[in-house]
């Protein structure tokens, strides 16, 4: 979010400093301002997934070979306890990309002006969820708990996150209706700032 930040504290001291002739800036003058700013972040989101090791940590279901249905058995006759509880943490960003925006997305009619923004996007910060270990017991002669095993519960992780983020999820929605207010009240409020009296924010929808 620091890109994001930075373009909200610049934005305005740029649009002031090449807007500051006479009158209000036209089309041409608001789509570079607009562009200016190219990825714009406007609002983040944390997605958690928890697991539980319980004992074995496989299940009948996910027993593949020989080896690994002795593991099982063997763990499971081994006394004592095993138990680990995982939260998987992903950051979703809801943004749109302004460096593109086409010459007729903005109309400028005296105070009066239009502009229709890029569809708001959403996507997941970083390649890897964050890890926190919520707690851990391994007791008696039980085996440890593996980073294998983390990694396959971490593997699932994103595969869950990515399912709730697919386009028309309720999450997705969610996120890119958030984006979408964000970015209409900054702009309305920036375009207001510049001396238009009407600013009609819509948003571009994917085909």
């Amino acid at each position: 979010m620091r890109k994001s930040r930075l373009s909200l504290l610049l934005l305005p001291l740029f649009l002031l400093l090449v807007g500051c002739g006479e009158g209000v800036p036209d089309d041409e003058a608001i789509l570079g301002e607009v562009r200016s700013v190219q990825h714009f972040e406007l609002t983040e989101m944390e997605l958690t997934e928890s697991f539980i090791i319980r004992g074995s940590g496989t299940t009948i279901d996910g027993i593949r070979s020989l080896s690994e249905a002795a593991d099982y058995v063997d763990n499971l006759l081994r006394p004592g306890d095993r138990i680990g509880v995982y939260a998987f943490t992903h950051t979703a960003i809801a943004y749109i990309d302004l460096s593109e925006l086409g010459t007729d997305k903005v109309r400028v009619e005296g105070k009066k002006v239009w502009l229709t923004l890029p569809p708001v996007e959403v996507k997941l910060a970083g390649r890897s969820p964050t890890l926190e270990v919520l707690h851990e017991r391994v007791t008696g002669s039980k085996r440890p708990i593996t980073s294998e095993e983390r990694k396959e519960l971490q593997d699932e992780a994103s595969r869950r996150t990515a399912a709730r983020l697919r386009p028309g999820s309720a999450t997705y929605d969610m996120l890119r209706q958030r984006g979408e207010r964000q970015a209409t009240a900054y702009f309305r409020g920036l375009l207001h700032s510049r001396g238009y009296e009407m600013v009609h924010i819509a948003f571009d929808r994917h085909e």
